[in-house]
């Protein structure tokens, strides 16, 4: 089964995705989508870091679905693993979140309130934005699009908001204010190869972006930091549009020569 030619709607993913965890529950559906990569000839470390899984237990869970086949889906940790818990279902985001300037706008549809949270406070943005996923009030995509990662690293750290209070999101990785310091330039260089891909390619990722930026430029920079910057920078917002603007601009261009 060849699939390097299939293009991804994120959009389309996160609605399904969202329905699926509705009534599978989110342990089983993160795994579900780890063994389907797996089998598709994904790398195993790109496969734990996309569903947010360390690698050696992606190892040990490939082996025992081989072994034991479908029933190591399930959570055997439980006492019952054979029914999930249903998760409260998907209400219809009553938020909109935008960028402006410096600051991540909050938008409460409807009543008119606006609350604004600068970008440089990112434990409090996270702890504000990962609350109203929580609550049902944002979607998984619309916090990620804000705070630079996936859709299920979202998920994966509004439990841990829910579990361990806002302590749980601090980042205890040494190194981590450092790796998001980019130079005008790298952000120059980030822009210009995000472009590319978007055009030439149709789609493109903070992983395959730090790689042609490596390779091009011999700029070394963390697959998170350019996720982060991609975010920073709205390059989010105009991934679906740009090809669109692309070839509009190209037929005016020619019709004016």
């Amino acid at each position: 089964m060849d699939c390097q030619q299939l293009r991804f709607d994120n959009e389309l993913s996160e609605k399904r995705i969202q329905q699926a965890v509705s009534i599978l529950g989110e342990r089983l559906v993160r795994r579900f989508l780890a063994f389907a990569l797996y089998l598709l000839g994904v790398r195993r470390s790109a496969v734990a870091e996309t569903v947010d899984m360390p690698v050696e237990t992606l190892k040990t869970f490939v082996k025992r679905v081989l072994r034991d086949g479908i029933s190591a889906l399930e959570d055997r940790r439980r006492r019952d693993s054979s029914r999930l818990p249903q998760p409260a279902a998907v209400t219809q985001p009553s938020v909109q979140l935008s960028r402006q300037g410096e600051c991540i706008s909050v938008d409460l549809v409807g009543g008119g309130h606006l609350m604004k949270i600068p970008t440089h406070n990112r434990l409090q943005l996270r702890s504000v934005l990962l609350s109203m996923f929580n609550s049902g009030l944002v979607s998984a995509r619309a916090v990620a699009d804000q705070i630079g990662v996936t859709s299920v690293h979202v998920r994966n750290m509004a439990h841990k908001l829910s579990e361990g209070d806002v302590s749980a999101l601090i980042d205890k990785r040494e190194g981590q204010k450092r790796d998001y310091v980019a130079t005008s330039d790298v952000k120059g260089e980030l822009i210009q190869q995000f472009t590319v891909d978007v055009l030439v390619h149709g789609q493109t990722s903070g992983r395959k972006l730090a790689d042609e930026l490596r390779q091009r430029r011999g700029i070394t920079v963390a697959d998170r930091t350019v996720r982060y910057h991609v975010a920073n920078l709205g390059l989010n917002q105009i991934k679906g549009t740009l090809p669109e603007l692309f070839e509009t601009v190209k037929k005016t261009s020619k019709s004016g020569v």
